[in-house]
């Protein structure tokens, strides 16, 4: 087997770390590893931020080598807000945890104040330093630092405290990666962990920002162990794998064609004029972009008006104009064709399709400037921008229905989904940020945040004969656990998979029947999970999902990634069980009435669609009990392709 594989194991009780050789052949990637430790030492039992709950995070096999897209850093760990476990990625980074001579970390325990982890690779082998830092004084580094503010304050910090375990000649080598939390972390459920790219003088290159974003991992790793960032690098390399011969021969082309041509659509498309998934995603939705917290009660014709005159003419217009026509493009850190980075070259915001949805026309905002502005918020408080987005255009609409009031977040301005959204947003931050008022709730997620505004404003929901649950659109999970949907209005974005808020689902418009969905969506979660155990970005899928079997034989491993990963899932599920954590139905009025909207308007564009027919008639006859059957069914033949129950 090429290349040797290992994993930091580090006690902030002890404030000691050992370094193991990887040698269990059936750990094939960091989710992989983190499962089995995750049921060795019964998290399922623990508290949400139980400090003995092992925080994991790590590269897959080919990581280091000549194949790019393979550099994804992966975190798999039991999320605060979804309450189970949790896969949550980030581009580029793997490669310089690869240079500090380490594969997989895992963190247990929790240091007195919070701390600042350094790992690195110096004359052939890895070291760890841990420095604490004075709540206080880490409050004035948030504030500001260099110029810099929150999550990008603290990377810069950290990059100055221990620049002489990596600077060689007097430069950075660009192989040194900060990862870093943000104020947020510390008071909320679903914060991020944020990444920039380094170079040569030790500075940050703005806008060149990678994030592990969903699933509040940030919140976990501030929270339950007081680690505020980790910095890492080193002069460690792997050999090469050899995979030029297996591309040309299964693929008939070289490893970076067949990057080139998977990664188009991240790049630029020639005949939209567009690209990257702000842009391509924005020309393809058209009148199906989501508007105005999902709301699906717009006509056609409305719609239509509404993306030609503000979406295209306005929104993607700015973006086109902005990032593409100037070409301010570029990648995460690796050798990569893809320059996904969209960057505004002036206010150095990345931008991309996801949380510029939800803070965008989703929250009533067609301006660009604007949708910017809340976001690059988000980025430096540490807050997960497609989360804080939905929960954003949820109150907007809390606003319109009269069920909350501009005074109730202390505000004495209109708001609604045309005027002042950006008010509203950072006030809500602000509140969130302190503690104070509503913002309370809203740190614990918004299914936490329906509930208890439904019992403390019960006589508003009297009077209004509608309920904060009726408007709120996420996915349950367990007793207690949620998470925002990914910004699409297809059926996969809510069935009951394990892991929900990504794009681990068939995210095809089509309507299916629900063995079809089931089915297909299975499927996916097989594929992409597998993905990102492997530590390879999901842009990379047009080539990875066929070369995955052969790359890994070339390394070692079985032949069969995808009963690997079926067994892998069954563990996950078992885990779900015993923390009862499965799935729960939808408990959203809204969830069940934007499909059932969704089946009502595809129907009425191919009438003659026998499965459309029949379950446009049931919705009709009975959105509930339509959907409850169509749920269980999907279910049913998710648990058939598993191969295990999943309630």
């Amino acid at each position: 087997m090429k290349n040797k594989r290992t994993i930091l194991k580090l006690d902030l009780n002890k404030k000691n770390y050992n370094l193991e050789s990887l040698t269990n052949r059936k750990i094939i990637g960091p989710i992989d590893y983190a499962i089995l430790e995750n049921m060795n030492t019964k998290t399922y039992d623990n508290r949400l931020y139980d400090n003995k709950n092992p925080f994991i995070f790590g590269c897959g096999p080919f990581a280091g080598s000549e194949i790019p897209g393979t550099g994804r850093l992966s975190f798999f760990a039991k999320s605060p807000l979804w309450h189970s476990l949790f896969t949550s990625n980030m581009g580029g980074a793997a490669l310089s945890l690869v240079s500090a001579g380490v594969d997989m970390v895992n963190i247990t325990g929790k240091t007195k104040n919070p701390c600042i982890i350094s790992v690195y690779y110096k004359n052939g082998k890895t070291e760890v330093q841990i420095k604490p830092i004075l709540k206080k004084n880490l409050s004035l580094i948030y504030d500001g630092y260099k110029g810099l503010t929150g999550v990008y304050a603290i990377q810069k910090y950290t990059i100055d405290a221990f620049a002489n375990n990596y600077v060689v000649g007097g430069r950075f080598p660009l192989n040194t990666r900060v990862l870093s939390v943000g104020p947020a972390a510390f008071m909320c459920d679903f914060a991020v962990i944020g990444s920039t790219i380094i170079n040569t003088k030790g500075e940050l290159e703005s806008g060149r920002d990678d994030w592990s974003g969903r699933g509040g991992m940030g919140s976990l790793l501030a929270q339950a162990h007081n680690v505020v960032a980790i910095i890492f690098g080193g002069s460690n390399k792997k050999e090469r794998l050899g995979a030029d011969k297996l591309f040309q021969k299964a693929l008939g082309k070289t490893i970076m064609q067949a990057a080139i041509d998977a990664t188009s659509k991240y790049r630029y498309v020639d005949n939209l004029k567009t690209g990257g998934t702000f842009g391509v995603n924005f020309h393809n939705l058209q009148e199906k972009t989501l508007i105005n917290n999902w709301n699906v009660d717009i006509s056609d014709k409305k719609l239509k008006e509404i993306y030609d005159k503000k979406i295209k003419a306005k929104y993607l217009d700015e973006f086109n104009k902005r990032i593409i026509d100037t070409k301010s493009w570029a990648t995460c850190g690796e050798a990569c064709p893809a320059l996904c980075k969209k960057i505004d070259k002036k206010t150095k915001a990345k931008i991309d399709y996801e949380p510029y949805s939800a803070s965008g026309p989703n929250s009533g905002i067609f301006d660009l400037k604007k949708s910017e502005k809340i976001n690059l918020m988000a980025d430096a408080y540490g807050v997960d921008a497609i989360e804080f987005g939905n929960m954003l255009s949820f109150l907007l609409d809390c606003i319109t229905h009269g069920l909350l009031t501009p005074a109730d977040f202390d505000l004495n301005v209109d708001i609604n989904f045309s005027k002042n959204q950006e008010k509203l947003a950072e006030k809500v931050m602000i509140l969130i940020i302190s503690g104070n008022g509503i913002g309370t709730l809203l740190s614990q997620g918004i299914r936490h945040t329906v509930k208890t505004l439904n019992i403390e404003f019960k006589t508003r929901t009297k009077e209004k004969n509608i309920t904060f649950s009726d408007l709120a659109v996420y996915i349950a999970n367990g007793k207690k656990g949620s998470i925002a949907p990914i910004q699409y209005l297809v059926l996969g974005a809510f069935m009951p998979l394990p892991i929900q808020g990504k794009f681990l689902t068939h995210y095809g418009s089509e309507f299916l029947k629900p063995h079809d969905t089931g089915l297909k969506d299975a499927q996916r979660f097989i594929e992409e999970l597998g993905t990102d155990n492997l530590g390879i970005c999901r842009f990379h899928r047009g080539w990875s999902e066929t070369m995955q079997d052969l790359l890994l034989v070339n390394m070692g491993y079985g032949d069969n990634y995808t009963t690997h990963m079926r067994t892998t899932i069954q563990k996950i599920v078992t885990y779900n069980k015993l923390a009862e954590t499965t799935p729960q139905f939808w408990e959203s009025k809204k969830v069940i009435h934007l499909i059932a909207k969704d089946v009502e308007r595809k129907y009425k564009e191919t009438p003659k669609n026998e499965n459309l027919k029949f379950w446009y008639e049931k919705f009709k006859k009975d959105e509930l009990g339509a959907a409850k059957e169509y749920w269980q069914e999907v279910l049913a033949e998710m648990e058939r392709v598993f191969e295990i129950k999943l309630v």
